[in-house]
């Protein structure tokens, strides 16, 4: 191969990981964010729970980004089980500490139709849709909060107490079919493609965050 054809083939590589790199961005936004998708593997919660993100960006596959802490554990990829024993067909944050700036961005990936903030962004709710069924694995992923933002969860009680998964709303996969489930996210006109796999917690890649 000659010089030249050698410095095309490096210059078209570069391109490709520029441009691959560009679309595993999660959003141009700088704006906080709250978002429920479907995920495989998870720790599980009952209807009430509290989350703890260090860096206000969760989950730690994110630049910057943390595990989610429960009470004292970090749940590395923030994926959980519904083990509360029903449906719910609402899911609601309360986001403390209040005074973050907004405008705040919610984003219903399955499980749920709809979500809407209050006017200080200290409350976020999730409803409409099939509801987050029993037994069923969510991830949250939070974004570009303070840091030692807390997330404290109240689910309501659905009609049904089936544990059969369900179709997601608006198209996207059923929750749980893959463990690798590819998901399209659209936050004001910027897309965005995230691949989510369960981190590995191999020793030399667990990060470590001060709770006191």
């Amino acid at each position: 191969m000659s010089l030249r054809s050698a410095a095309v083939a490096i210059t078209i590589a570069l391109a490709t990981l520029a441009s691959v790199y560009g679309a595993a961005s999660p959003t141009k936004t700088k704006d906080p964010q709250v978002i429920i998708a479907g995920a495989r593997g998870s720790f599980p919660v009952g209807s009430v729970f509290s989350i703890l993100s260090p860096t206000g960006t969760s989950p730690i596959s994110y630049p910057g980004g943390s595990p989610c802490v429960l009470g004292l554990i970090p749940v590395f990829d923030c994926v959980f089980t519904n083990a509360s024993g029903f449906k719910w067909s609402s899911l609601s944050f309360a986001i403390s500490p209040s005074g973050q700036i907004g405008p705040f961005i919610c984003l219903p990936l399955a499980y749920f139709s709809t979500c809407s903030f209050n006017k200080q962004g200290t409350q976020v709710v999730f409803s409409g849709g099939p509801g987050l069924g029993a037994g069923s694995d969510f991830v949250l992923i939070v974004l570009l909060w303070l840091p030692r933002t807390t997330f404290s969860a109240t689910a309501t009680r659905g009609p049904s107490s089936r544990t059969a998964l369900e179709r997601s709303p608006r198209g996207f996969p059923a929750p749980g079919s893959d463990s690798r489930a590819a998901v399209t996210v659209f936050l004001e006109g910027h897309a965005a493609f995230m691949d989510w796999q369960r981190p590995s917690l191999r020793a030399d890649r667990v990060q470590c965050f001060p709770f006191g």
